[in-house]
């Protein structure tokens, strides 16, 4: 195992930390995605992110906005990931850094994206199933009870669930650290301050690109039934027929339109936008400092 690579993966790690600091950013987000008005799955319709905000403090507490938040400390090992198959890769690809600038920086963006998605849908999908959890007045939630309930309604299938879109969206990262390493490249040793503006850029860029894809796959990692949504695993007969509130990806995108139209693949936008743009910036800096710190 290569130093460097080693070095990577412990950055992604601290720079994941920025995750963590917004989370109630992206509670909030993932119940306005749902929440659409429409579809039976018993999350409340919010017009506004402040009325979610408010409503969720009154009726809930604030510990509800970090409900899901222990799963983030096991999913942020994506990033740890994520930073180690790109070093790695980075070094795998450097025959034609030099020659194809644009190819290597592709290539190696997505190799990382791909691999540390598939490893990591399982983690996601857990984590949106218990942010939208309806029967259960814990912050920490019911983490064996979600993924057992997971593994009686759809097996192991189940875990994936918005992979297809999840592997669309890899397209994020991609952007994302290409547009990054494209600001960097025009500056010598940058400032920090410089570090956390390419950050924000970059990651703005690429959200404004991508959010409609998450937007999708967030829909499709919901529980899909309205009839078991309120039940327990203990509580659920297996081999019956359930109408799905998504058949699939396509499905999605169609009833998103007809329902919502253009702005229904918004939705939560602004909250992504507050929570991942400061907080790419915050990563990217932690992610510089800390190479530099072991180097």
């Amino acid at each position: 195992m290569e130093k460097s690579s080693i070095v990577s993966a412990l950055a992604g790690f601290s720079g994941s930390l920025s995750y963590l600091i917004l989370y109630p950013l992206e509670f909030v987000k993932i119940n306005i995605i749902v929440g659409d008005g429409h579809s039976k799955n018993f999350v409340p319709y919010y017009k506004t992110s402040r009325e979610a905000f408010t409503s969720i403090y009154k009726t809930r507490g604030i510990l509800q906005f970090y409900k899901g938040c222990h799963v983030s400390l096991f999913s942020s090992v994506a990033w740890s990931i994520y930073f180690y198959i790109y070093d790695l890769a980075k070094h795998r690809y450097s025959n034609i850094q030099s020659t194809y600038p644009n190819t290597y920086k592709i290539l190696v963006a997505s190799e990382a994206a791909i691999l540390s998605r598939i490893m990591t849908s399982p983690l996601w999908t857990i984590k949106t199933r218990l942010i939208l959890q309806q029967n259960s007045k814990y912050w920490y939630g019911d983490t064996i009870e979600t993924i057992s309930k997971i593994w009686k309604l759809d097996g192991l299938r189940g875990y994936f669930a918005g992979l297809v879109p999840g592997l669309f969206l890899c397209s994020n990262g991609i952007l994302n650290l290409y547009f990054y390493e494209l600001q960097k490249e025009m500056f010598i040793n940058p400032s920090s301050s410089m570090i956390g503006l390419f950050g924000m850029n970059s990651k703005l860029l690429s959200s404004l690109i991508t959010y409609p894809i998450q937007l999708i796959m967030v829909k499709l990692q919901q529980e899909q039934y309205s009839c078991t949504i309120l039940q327990r695993s203990t509580h659920i007969e297996k081999n019956i027929q359930r109408e799905k509130f998504f058949t699939g990806s396509w499905n999605c995108i169609k009833k998103t339109w007809v329902m919502e139209g253009y702005k229904g693949f918004y939705r939560g936008l602004t909250l992504q936008l507050m929570r991942t743009i400061p907080g790419n910036g915050l990563f990217f800096i932690l992610y510089e400092n800390t190479l530099k710190l072991f180097q």
